[in-house]
């Protein structure tokens, strides 16, 4: 059986979507994975993280040189709200875009 002309066809190719459905739509569901992750490594990061006013600059150099992958969860932790600003305004935008609010359901 070719892929191409079997499950392709049968389960993704052939269902029926709206014209204006392109990359910008899963921009919400991006944004929901980057959350996650947001959380999942900020928990990491505050197991070994303790705020206190002398004690925050030297964690942190700890989490880098230290914990093992501690410097990739900082980063991604980092990087990470950087890109939920990013796709929460892109995602608002393109709400405003297509008009989406003025398609409520009615309830």
């Amino acid at each position: 059986m070719n892929f191409k002309h079997g499950l392709w066809d049968k389960h993704v190719a052939n269902y029926p979507s709206p014209r204006y459905l392109n990359y910008s739509w899963g921009f919400g569901s991006v944004l929901g994975l980057l959350v996650t992750a947001q959380v999942v490594t900020g928990l990491l990061l505050a197991c070994y993280y303790r705020p206190a006013e002398q004690l925050a600059f030297a964690d942190i150099i700890f989490i880098i040189n230290d914990v093992n992958a501690g410097y990739v969860f900082k980063y991604l932790h980092l990087n990470g709200a950087t890109a939920v600003f990013a796709l929460l305004y892109l995602h608002l935008f393109r709400g405003l875009y297509y008009r989406s609010f003025l398609f409520l359901p009615k309830v």
